[in-house]
């Protein structure tokens, strides 16, 4: 893959992702894993309903939290879009 040269737009000639397609699929992940977190909280909180300030706290921690599993390797869905990217490149 790195010496083909339609993937040399995804594989620098080091070897390595390019710079780009890694943040955009990490930035995605990172939107898809903060989602589910927002999805998996429970509809009625333990001490009543939570107000405007308690919900943007929620909203900031599950981004933060999304976002540092998505550039530590996520739930690998960045991966399989670069794997997914590559392989359409070569053809």
């Amino acid at each position: 893959m790195v010496g083909s040269t339609a993937a040399s737009a995804i594989v620098t000639s080091g070897g390595t992702v390019d710079p780009r397609l890694q943040k955009a699929t990490e930035d995605f992940e990172a939107m898809l894993i903060a989602e589910l977190l927002k999805m998996s909280k429970s509809d009625d909180p333990p001490q009543g309903e939570l107000d405007g300030a308690d919900e943007n706290y929620q909203d900031l921690r599950n981004q933060a939290v999304a976002t540092a599993m998505a550039s530590n390797g996520g739930i690998g869905i960045g991966r399989m879009l670069r794997e997914h990217v590559a392989a359409r490149k070569q053809h």
